[in-house]
């Protein structure tokens, strides 16, 4: 599943990574990513967290399994990163309210 990861191989899907919140964790992650599909410009994101055996975002495989852009989503989800600072969390949802 590595070739249609949306994280690791975003071009496979026809997407670009435009931000993410992707603080530093010692054997697991903790994100929320927003892409953009090149074609279209049509946005979506995704969080995922876990240990240090699954690979972020394994569990998505095409744009369909992605969330269509939606700021208070995303902003809800964000409330709830255990890894990422009350800073990083602002400044993403400051970079992320731009784009919707």
């Amino acid at each position: 599943m590595w070739e249609k990861n949306p994280y690791y191989n975003p071009e496979a899907l026809g997407l670009e990574i435009v931000e993410q919140l992707n603080p530093y964790l010692s054997y697991e992650f903790d994100m929320v990513v927003v892409w953009r599909e090149v074609e279209s410009g049509n946005l979506y994101w995704a969080a995922d967290a876990g240990c240090s055996c699954p690979t972020p975002f394994e569990d998505y495989n095409s744009v369909e399994s992605l969330n269509k852009f939606n700021y208070e989503e995303i902003a809800s989800a964000v409330k709830n990163r255990y890894g990422a600072s009350d800073a990083e969390k602002r400044d993403f949802l400051r970079k992320v309210s731009t784009l919707g």
